[in-house]
């Protein structure tokens, strides 16, 4: 157990070099990977904001499957990896600008989204459940989370900007989904009746 515990804090310790690196790697695709205290993180921005007023529409085709778990990380440190699947799941073409953090709390990884683009107060219910599904995906194809979160503004019309934030659990995404979550993120066919589910409900 000792022995597990400081195998665990030798990776951590290499985090910084790595992004370091990564942040070279990326620049000329116009990301941005830093060394955040405690975590990894990294900032993509893009144009459009579909998963803010309109239900997301789960792509659940076989080759969208394939393409999601060839990108599937198996190190949580692996920042580049983590930028590339998100990539891959159109996240930022969905929500905007964001930055991206992981960190541990309370003996779990957490991965936590700061989206900069406001929301609309009467579409905060919509853009959990959206945020949910991509939540469910990500911690089936990112080793080792176990929690995702976010937080972005709310536009309220005639009211100064507020902001919200909502989360997901593996626990809560497993009770949704009705199986382990972790479990869709073993081969591209289970990944596949995760999308499929998710596409259903």
């Amino acid at each position: 157990m000792g022995r597990e515990a400081g195998k665990k804090s030798v990776k951590r310790l290499k985090t910084v070099v790595f992004s370091l690196a990564a942040a070279v790697v990326l620049a000329g695709a116009g990301l941005a990977v830093i060394h955040a205290a405690g975590g990894r993180s990294a900032e993509a921005s893009a144009s459009g904001s579909d998963l803010m007023s309109a239900e997301f529409t789960v792509n659940s085709s076989e080759q969208n499957s394939a393409l999601l778990y060839k990108n599937r990380v198996s190190d949580i440190d692996d920042t580049a990896g983590i930028v590339r699947l998100l990539d891959a799941m159109n996240f930022e073409n969905a929500a905007g600008k964001y930055t991206v953090k992981i960190y541990e709390k309370d003996g779990i990884d957490v991965m936590s989204f700061n989206i900069t683009d406001a929301v609309g107060e009467a579409d905060g219910k919509l853009f959990d459940r959206n945020m949910e599904i991509f939540a469910q995906q990500l911690m089936a194809l990112i080793e080792d989370i176990e929690k995702v979160e976010w937080n972005y503004p709310v536009d309220s019309t005639g009211s100064p900007e507020e902001s919200a934030s909502g989360c997901l659990t593996a626990d809560e995404a497993s009770d949704e989904v009705g199986e382990d979550i972790h479990s869709f993120g073993t081969s591209a066919p289970q990944l596949h009746r995760l999308l499929l589910i998710q596409a259903e409900t």
